[in-house]
């Protein structure tokens, strides 16, 4: 909780620091999460070693003149009743899959 920003390759690093309030930087040259680097959250810096220090120096710069980690919120993370919204994907999906991909019913 107290680092200065996260570092990792990974494909949910954008949820991940949202949640903890943290900025990140993904070692990625694309990925498929976009709403991370318009909230302002994540910075895609490439895979060179120089692109990576290059963006680890911009957060802490930023967060210098802030005074205040950059991490905040993506909205589509805060979404309330994300258990009922997952039950009813689910279950409005389940005849489909049944019908087109098992042939079941």
């Amino acid at each position: 909780m107290s680092a200065k920003c996260i570092l990792s390759d990974s494909g949910t690093i954008t949820e991940e620091a949202a949640l903890l309030g943290l900025p990140a930087i993904t070692l990625r040259n694309a990925h498929e999460r976009p709403e991370g680097m318009d909230a302002g959250i994540l910075i895609m810096s490439g895979i060179q070693s120089r692109e990576i220090l290059d963006a680890v120096a911009a957060v802490i710069k930023q967060q210098q003149e802030r005074s205040t980690h950059l991490g905040g919120q993506v909205g589509d993370y805060c979404a309330g009743d994300v258990s009922k919204k997952i039950v009813n994907i689910v279950m409005s999906y389940t005849g489909y899959v049944n019908r087109t991909v098992w042939r079941t019913t």
